[in-house]
């Protein structure tokens, strides 16, 4: 046997054998503790009283005691009873041996002097245990340890301590053979939990059996003593022990009237009646027996039923038989419950037998105890009815009992849930190394349900995801080309351009072609195009003999030359030859020569800036002023700046400030349709400022300054609370627009945290789109983001893929659920071929990936048909909406 599974075997035997062990020592323990729960213990009092203890108590100085009693809850205060009257057994010195309920006892001695009939109630000058009474009194108290009590006690929590082991062990054992058999996971978890409510439920209803029973005795031991105070009224002690007509008078007065009185209406008692009484002396002897005149006849007729001679024998024999037995078994029997004999259950009827089994017993015996003296018993047979309805239970042990089924079920499922996911957790280790492209190794899972069809399953999807990886390899490599290369001249474009230039700081020259717009209305595009190509051979020569010089087309009509390394004369020689290349003589294509002239600006190093655009910018600034010059040609310089107009520019921060104060800052919702429904699918969220003159200001008016300003945060938070709210009362899902800012600003990002949170009921229906374009400066904090959203259900888009410089990398590194294909590509996608070629290998790559597409600027029916070819998932555009300020159904 493995040395594991028998320590572990050995450990339950242990855990199960001490609460039975605990069961049975207390249980012997109980047995030598006598019956009558009471102790005998000497009272005493010495005199003289100490002066200020008499001064304290308003006793006389030259107080002369007479007479003392103990009085208490024993004695009902009584003030002048003998049987408790101490004893003077020397000289000032008074005791009395009396017997005291265990448990708590309050009492004090009432002291009578002599010539003085007032009683003087003192507290025990010996005991400096005191307590106060409801009344302001103060008592002594005395403690005697209840141990049957505590033995009890103990003997409940043994059983409930073996009731969970053994409901554990035996659950877990069958619920790990459960989770082993051929069947799916669903049913697998439904028996487990069914199984664990059975057993919880079973340990509530057994509970409720033991409080009813308790309350149908404590009910019945009231009724008792109602009967035995009309008994013993206008009696003396004594009569009790007599066989006097009083007492059966008073018996007879009664119970001879009474009737049984069930009343199934109610719904929250159980309706006990004394049945029959009987008088017993404390010798088990009978005095008397007293039954109903209602049952009478009946009574008689069992007494034959049942094979009894006479009434006294039936009660004596049958109806209190097993009671008086037991009872004979004890020195001094205290109450106790009974079944009656076997001859009376089977002339019973089957209502009477079936709540009889319920409750567990049918007659009782309850000692007649007075002034510390037994002088009986009575010994009663009840009917006992059932109602619906709800008992109080005690409120501490439901609160064991629950916490007890919560431990087992927890315990239960925790033990199931760490088996099942055992597998799941070594295919998310697989799927972790599959999604960093590791497609080494594999992992097998024997568990007979759909993990293992879900492991065979991954296994074949890797083999699927290393041949599209491969060709999502192959297609990146062609979309970077397709993306940074001029299709016509093979140079690299506009793009190339950009990521080459802030890489470091270069000279910078555009060359621009003159009149190359009407060129192409006049000879066609088709001409113009190898007139482009002619043109771009002549400064590649030209560029050639350049060091560290690089040449590009960014435009239809503009090359552009990026130089290293060079001075003022040599970088103004280079512009010569370039511009000289062109326009000196003419450019021949098809027979026909045309003459060309290149405007060109340049942007020296010196002036470059950190962004790319913004030195692109300035050589343009420089091409548009060399349009007006004679030669052509201009180098930038920052005069050529325009003025920046400053008063309004702190008008525009003042009214973006008022529209977030004054509420003017709302969101506008534009439609995103399912490509072949036409449905609405989401809204976008956009944001704009609504001035009193409901003159509308769109956000590129106002963003930028924002940001410069320090005003940006507070517009993305105003958008999204007021973007969730929107959310929740149109029923609709939305989506967000996310910047790295948001992410990577400390600020912002607890505030992203907390909406969250307290959006929680509608993050299934938030999409958060990331602007492709923008420069991710902490790249891993972004990646957690999107983790953290989709794991709460949002769902996230790549905003504007396809403008600039698209990272197709994000695809693969960032957990993406849309791609959002830019409007650039789109507007002219069923005239531009080269538009269609990178939405198209954009489109591919994404299906690839498992990832939605989304075509922004769809705004007319031919645009919507081509986009709907290429299997682009949903559009947006003015074609299906336009931003408004109330979500608009899909036309």
């Amino acid at each position: 046997m493995n040395p594991l599974k028998h320590r572990r075997r050995l450990w339950r035997s242990l855990f199960i054998t001490c609460p039975i062990f605990l069961f049975f020592a207390a249980d012997f323990f109980a047995s030598t503790i006598p019956p009558d729960n009471t102790v005998s213990h000497v009272m005493t009092l010495e005199e003289p009283l100490d002066a200020d203890f008499a001064r304290e108590y308003d006793l006389p100085s030259d107080a002369d005691i007479e007479k003392v009693f103990v009085t208490g809850f024993f004695s009902d205060w009584s003030t002048n009873n003998p049987a408790y009257a101490l004893d003077e057994v020397t000289d000032g010195i008074w005791k009395r041996n009396i017997r005291l309920p265990v448990g708590d006892t309050q009492y004090k001695f009432v002291v009578y002097l002599s010539g003085d009939s007032t009683p003087y109630w003192l507290p025990d000058p010996s005991n400096d245990s005191l307590v106060s009474d409801s009344f302001g009194a103060v008592n002594s108290l005395i403690v005697f340890p209840d141990y049957r009590a505590y033995l009890t006690i103990i003997k409940f929590a043994s059983l409930v301590i073996f009731a969970f082991l053994i409901a554990y062990f035996g659950l877990e054992k069958f619920l790990l053979w459960l989770l082993n058999r051929r069947m799916p996971v669903a049913r697998k978890i439904v028996f487990a939990t069914i199984t664990i409510l059975f057993f919880s439920n079973l340990l509530l209803l057994s509970y409720q059996l033991l409080e009813y029973r308790q309350f149908v005795k404590h009910a019945v031991v009231d009724a008792v003593h109602s009967l035995h105070l009309g008994i013993q009224k206008g009696q003396t002690e004594n009569h009790l022990l007599l066989r006097n007509p009083e007492i059966k008078r008073a018996m007879k007065d009664l119970l001879w009237q009474a009737k049984t009185r069930v009343e199934k209406n109610q719904s929250s008692i159980l309706q006990v009646t004394v049945s029959d009484l009987a008088l017993l002396t404390n010798k088990l002897e009978l005095v008397h027996i007293q039954n109903r005149k209602q049952n009478t006849d009946l009574q008689n007729q069992r007494v034959s039923q049942a094979g009894y001679e006479s009434l006294e024998e039936y009660y004596m024999q049958g109806v209190f038989g097993p009671l008086l037995d037991s009872a004979n078994t004890v020195p001094m029997p205290n109450f106790m419950t009974a079944h009656p004999a076997e001859k009376i259950s089977k002339i019973e009827t089957s209502e009477t037998y079936w709540a009889r089994q319920f409750l567990g017993f049918s007659n009782l015996l309850v000692p007649i105890d007075i002034h510390g003296k037994r002088y009986g018993y009575y010994a009663a047979a009840i009917q006992v009815k059932m109602y619906g309805g709800e008992i109080k239970r005690v409120i501490f042990v439901n609160l064991v009992l629950i916490a007890m089924i919560v431990l087992l079920s927890y315990t239960m499922l925790s033990s199931v849930a760490q088996t099942l996911t055992i597998s799941l957790v070594r295919l998310s280790q697989w799927t972790q190394r599959i999604n960093q492209a590791d497609f080494s190794g594999s992992v097998k899972i024997q568990t007979q349900d759909e993990v293992q069809t879900l492991a065979d399953n991954f296994a074949i999807m890797q083999d699927s995801l290393r041949d599209s990886f491969d060709k999502i390899k192959s297609q990146n490599e062609q979309l970077s080309k397709a993306a940074y290369t001029d299709l016509l001249t093979g140079l690299g474009n506009k793009a190339r351009l950009l990521k080459d230039l802030s890489d470091t700081e270069q000279n910078l020259i555009v060359l621009e072609l003159i009149e190359f717009d009407r060129l192409v209305d006049f000879l066609g595009e088709n001409f113009m195009a190898e007139l482009t190509i002619r043109i771009q051979r002549r400064l590649a020569q030209v560029a050639e003999r350049i060091d560290h010089a690089v040449l590009y087309k960014i435009a239809p009509n503009q090359f552009a030359v990026l130089i290293n390394n060079l001075g003022s004369s040599q970088l103004t020689n280079a512009l010569n030859a370039l511009v000289q290349s062109v326009n000196d003589s003419p450019v021949k294509v098809k027979q026909l020569a045309l003459k060309f002239s290149l405007s060109a600006g340049v942007c020296i190093s010196e002036y470059a800036t950190e962004l790319p655009t913004g030195t692109l910018d300035k050589a343009m600034q420089a091409v548009r002023v060399a349009k007006t010059k004679f030669d052509k040609q201009h180098f930038y310089n920052p005069s050529m700046e325009p003025k920046r107009d400053l008063s309004k520019n702190v008008s525009l921060i003042n009214r973006i400030r008022d529209s977030l104060e004054k509420g003017l800052l709302v969101p506008f919702y534009q439609p995103i349709v399912s490509t072949r429904s036409k449905r609405i699918f989401a809204y976008e969220c956009l944001a704009r400022i609504v001035e009193p003159d409901n003159v509308v200001i769109s956000p590129n008016e106002f963003i930028p300054a924002a940001k410069y300003c320090g005003l940006y945060h507070s517009i993305s938070h105003s958008m999204f609370e007021q973007s969730a709210r929107a959310c929740v009362q149109n029923d609709i899902n939305i989506t967000l627009n996310l910047s790295a800012l948001d992410v990577e600003d400390n600020q912002s990002n607890q505030f992203l945290s907390a909406w969250l949170d307290t959006n929680k009921d509608i993050l299934h229906r938030i999409t958060f789109e990331i602007n492709e374009t923008d420069k991710i400066e902490e790249y891993d904090q972004m990646k957690a983001f999107i983790d953290k959203v989709s794991k709460l259900g949002c769902r996230v888009a790549l905003d504007d893929f396809g403008a600039g410089y698209s990272n197709f990398t994000h695809l693969l590194s960032l957990n993406i659920d849309y791609i959002k294909i830019d409007g650039s590509l789109i507007k002219n996608i069923n005239t531009d071929p080269n538009s269609q070629l990178i939405t198209k290998a954009i489109v591919e790559c994404a299906k690839a990936l498992e990832i939605k597409t989304v075509a922004e600027y769809v705004h007319c029916e031919a645009v919507y048909e081509f986009v709907k070819k290429l299997g682009i998932d949903y559009c947006q555009g003015y074609y299906f909406g336009v931003p408004d300020a109330q979500p608009i159904k899909a036309t």
